[in-house]
């Protein structure tokens, strides 16, 4: 079964719709703040290492990354994933579609397939 990677909890906001991509997995517990940033300005361990081991598990064949939630725990845990030089899917909140949608990233491919291809696969799910 699929999981939607979010990398933190949000209790102002409905999750729901990312159930209809998979499972989803919580990664960390909070935010992160500027105050508890390290010195060199990187997330302290407590937040990074539950990233790095998501980022391990993260299968890019099935799962997701929601775009949702701290965006700096967003952007640590798809550069980590991006790492990997494989395509990975990320979900994106439309608010003139109401819903999430999926975007592969592919930072190896100069000339992107069009995100509709994928989109259509995950309708006719």
């Amino acid at each position: 079964m699929a999981r939607v990677y979010v990398v933190t909890p949000m209790q102002s906001q409905d999750l729901s719709p990312l159930r209809n991509f998979g499972k989803l997995r919580f990664v960390n517990h909070r935010f992160a703040y500027a105050d508890e940033l390290n010195r060199d300005l990187s997330l302290p361990e407590a937040l990074w290492s539950p990233l790095d081991l998501a980022a391990q598990e993260f299968d890019p064949e099935r799962d997701y990354v929601a775009i949702a939630g701290d965006h700096l725990q967003v952007v640590q845990l798809v550069a980590l994933i991006a790492q990997r030089g494989e395509p990975f899917k990320v979900l994106r909140w439309d608010r003139q579609a109401g819903g999430y949608f999926p975007v592969l990233v592919d930072l190896a491919d100069e000339e992107p397939d069009s995100s509709h291809d994928l989109l259509d696969e995950v309708r006719d799910a």
